[in-house]
């Protein structure tokens, strides 16, 4: 059954007497057969007890979290690949007067603004894809960017900001003035290597999850 409550109403003082209630109320015969136990709970919990829903809570975590990682460090990867030839352009910053806080500075701007022109893209494909994502996620756009719940993409946009211009900014802020005067080579090549099985590890991942959903997909409907 369902029971609605005034706003914010305490259902522990229900629980704490509905039983008596149900055993002043019951019939008599049904007492010496069957026993009886209730008690309130709220509909979101109720629902994120099921095994489904916590199922798919757990896959579409990891597959968002998967996403996000790979995307991030696709940027910063592409950041600090261009190391060699913006590391000039760097040194006359610096011989102009700027010092390394600047230059930091500089390439956090740089992020937000990429950062802003993402999502302003994201925010024209929700609104022209509107009911595609709707009947995806279960959910209307004004509930999931609801007041109470926009502090989850908020928090997911200033992760993505600050790996994705701390690192590359890191990077750029270090390099000496003398690159003015000389070709830029890198010495250490070593860090590329981790970053970059990372990534193919996480593409592959989840290239693979993609095919098993598809196989399981033909399955049903073969």
């Amino acid at each position: 059954e369902y029971i609605r409550f005034r706003p914010g109403a305490d259902c522990s003082v229900v629980n704490k007497r509905i039983d008596a209630m149900i055993e002043k109320y019951r019939p008599a015969e049904d007492k010496k057969t069957f026993g009886y136990t209730a008690f309130v709970q709220p509909i979101r919990d109720t629902y994120r007890d099921y095994e489904d829903v916590r199922r798919m809570t757990g896959i579409m975590s990891i597959l968002g979290f998967a996403i996000l990682f790979i995307a991030t460090l696709n940027y910063v990867l592409i950041s600090i690949s261009s190391l060699a030839h913006r590391a000039k352009a760097v040194g006359v910053h610096k011989c102009s007067g700027a010092g390394g806080g600047t230059v930091f500075g500089m390439f956090l701007l740089e992020t937000g603004i990429i950062i802003f022109c993402a999502l302003l893209l994201m925010a024209v494909l929700l609104l022209n894809f509107r009911d595609f994502v709707e009947d995806t996620t279960a959910a209307k756009l004004s509930m999931l960017f609801a007041p109470e719940r926009i502090w989850v993409p908020v928090s997911v946009v200033a992760v993505l900001f600050v790996v994705g211009g701390m690192l590359p900014g890191r990077l750029f802020a270090g390099i000496p003035v003398s690159q003015v005067f000389h070709r830029y080579t890198e010495s250490k090549k070593g860090w590329k290597r981790p970053l970059l099985s990372i990534q193919f590890a996480g593409v592959a991942f989840i290239c693979g999850l993609m095919c098993v959903v598809m196989m399981q997909y033909r399955y049903v409907l073969d």
